[in-house]
């Protein structure tokens, strides 16, 4: 047995600003006869720093033949570190392989980083999303339903090479079947066609969906074998660009299902603690002992995000929704592939030709062999077509990209850096508003009371109705009060006429940062889109392009949105007390 004891941390708070920092200092003894401490180390892998920092030997308070004794090292906090409170696990190991773990304790609170001028917005904004503005783009916003889907059916009808294809859901009444029709023509054609889909949420919507495309697959692989033995028998030959072509085409289809480095984590010596961002959301509402770590995972021998149960539906996802055409072109946003996205629904995507599409390219490429390895299968991986170029005099923008389950929270990093940067307007467009005490809260509380306008745009009930008989809004209901008493403004989607078959649902994902940068892609402001789903979203450049996207709000504001206040969402929370109260309980699950 390896005993830590004497735990040490100081100070006992540090800021999550890029300077903080704090030391630790502990005692480690073997009970082992010529045993000797081989490491010590603070397990920091329940956080977004997803490390183990190493510690040293006090020279002047330890053993030289065992290393036994005191022992310290120091941790530097990386920028927007989830604020709270922390438990520190420190671990020592012996020589025999034996171990031992005790618990130190720190809180790391919220600052914001200042900005002076907007060059500096632009570059923490870079620094942040770890990657840069790309200039010369085409942008067009696709805000009309129609309109939207014409162009993505026209822009897979008229790919030439390749068609990358990544969704929430694929649904099977009529948008989704002409997308699977045009895929599998395409395919057909010799076009290579990749596609992600979501399991947990893609299953109850269309399990006909993946079938389709799965069996396409098969006799996809089966062809190209067939073709490849032929090309082998005539191998003196060279072979056309037509062949080529077919060659290359077909389906290759793959379910997001599991963390794909589930694999390699249960493989660890040492279990992790749950994440602190999950171990901050239950603490209120789940009595436990100072040090209660359990070694085994709960309810499930299979962990997913945080230290939850991989179970449907709580586990990590893909909900980022992309289409790239050929290396060139792109579309990115809030659509599903499913009918009331392109309909009755209030939706955005964004239309992307010149060298950002290269990025997204990139990120799907990176998806597409990360998930596919993770599964074990042989998988054809997608040809890197990168032929984006540069479109004259385009627009600056930048994608930002997150994979929760490799601790890469890029996309929540990038809306909090150009929150905190904004001086006159933040407005924001999110189906609910899930924000328990956290860093994008803490920015969206700082920024509102510093007198930024702040407007929140999201569903009322009747529109909430729409999705999981409004249990969103309920637990929205939840989150309000704090935002609305530190000055920020929310308003709430009217229905148009209660009468009718469908009702509108706000389902569009959009931010306005002062008069020059404005985002779109597949980012709620919940919790599952800062720890649990991949997400994107595109940061847009351009005092023009902004002032569009400013009017179309405004103007939205005045005929289809009515404000709330601290007492009319006061009322709402005592008439619906018990619906809200459940909700609190359901803020992963949106």
């Amino acid at each position: 047995m390896v005993i830590v004891k004497n735990i040490e941390v100081s100070p006992e708070t540090a800021l999550n600003d890029g300077t903080g920092k704090f030391s630790v200092r502990c005692r480690v003894f073997s009970d082992g006869d010529f045993a000797t401490i081989s490491r010590v180390f603070a397990d920091l892998r329940h956080t977004a720093l997803n490390a183990e920092i190493e510690l040293a030997p006090d020279p002047g308070s330890s053993l030289t033949e065992t290393a036994e004794g005191d022992w310290e090292g120091e941790v530097a906090l990386p920028l927007h570190l989830e604020p709270g409170p922390y438990r520190v696990p420190v671990v020592a190991v012996d020589s025999r392989g034996e171990w031992g773990r005790g618990f130190g304790k720190i809180t790391v609170a919220y600052r914001r980083v200042a900005s002076d001028s907007g060059d500096e917005m632009f570059s923490a904004l870079e620094k942040a999303a770890d990657t840069g503005f790309s200039r010369g783009n085409t942008v067009k916003v696709l805000d009309d339903g129609p309109a939207a889907f014409s162009l993505y059916l026209s822009l897979i009808e008229n790919a030439k090479h390749q068609i990358n294809l990544q969704t929430y859901t694929l649904g099977g009444a009529q948008v989704g079947p002409k997308v699977m029709d045009a895929l599998v023509k395409k395919a057909d054609q010799g076009v290579s066609v990749n596609v992600i889909l979501n399991s947990d949420t893609q299953i109850p919507v269309s399990p006909f969906s993946a079938i389709r495309l799965k069996l396409n697959q098969v006799l996809s692989e089966f062809s190209r074998d067939h073709r490849q033995t032929e090309a082998a028998n005539r191998a003196a030959r060279a072979l056309s660009d037509k062949e080529v072509r077919a060659r290359r085409g077909g389906v290759n289809l793959l379910m997001f299902s599991e963390n794909p480095n589930r694999a390699e984590e249960e493989k660890a010596l040492i279990p992790k603690i749950q994440d602190q961002w999950l171990e901050k959301l239950w603490e209120p509402r789940v009595r436990k002992k100072e040090n209660d770590v359990k070694d085994e995972p709960w309810l499930s021998s299979f962990t997913g995000p945080g230290g939850l149960p991989a179970l449907p539906f709580l586990d990590f996802a893909v909900h980022e929704k992309i289409l790239v055409v050929d290396g060139s072109q792109a579309i990115v946003g809030g659509r599903n592939l499913e009918d009331p996205y392109y309909t009755y629904w209030k939706d955005l995507d964004l239309y992307l030709a010149g060298p950002v599409v290269h990025d997204i390219q990139v990120g799907f490429l990176y998806s597409f062999a990360e998930i596919s390895c993770s599964k074990g299968e042989p998988c054809p991986q997608p040809e890197k077509l990168l032929a984006a170029e540069a479109a004259g005099d385009g627009l600056p923008v930048l994608f930002a990209e997150s994979r929760p389950w490799s601790r890469n929270y890029r996309t929540l990093y990038a809306l909090v850096s150009a929150i905190e940067a904004v001086r006159e307007r933040f407005w924001a467009f999110s189906q609910y508003v899930l924000l328990p005490e956290g860093l994008l809260r803490d920015a969206i509380l700082d920024a509102a009371r510093r007198g930024v306008d702040v407007r929140i745009f999201t569903n009322s009930l009747e529109t909430g109705q729409e999705v999981s008989l409004g249990a969103g809004y309920f637990a929205t209901l939840n989150t309000l009060p704090a935002l609305l008493e530190a000055g920020a403004r929310v308003f709430c989607l009217k229905p148009e006429n209660l009468q009718q078959k469908h009702t509108p649902y706000l389902h569009a994902k959009q931010y306005l940062f002062d008069d020059e940068l404005c985002a779109v892609g597949s980012f709620n402001l919940s919790l599952r889109s800062c720890y649990v789903e991949s997400e994107n979203l595109l940061f847009v450049r351009d005092r023009d392009f902004c002032a569009g996207r400013a009017e179309a709000i405004s103007e939205m504001q005045e005929t289809n949105f009515d404000e709330l206040s601290v007492e009319s969402v006061e009322a709402q929370r005592t008439k619906n007390k018990s619906k809200v109260e459940m909700a609190r309980y359901l803020d992963l699950l949106f």
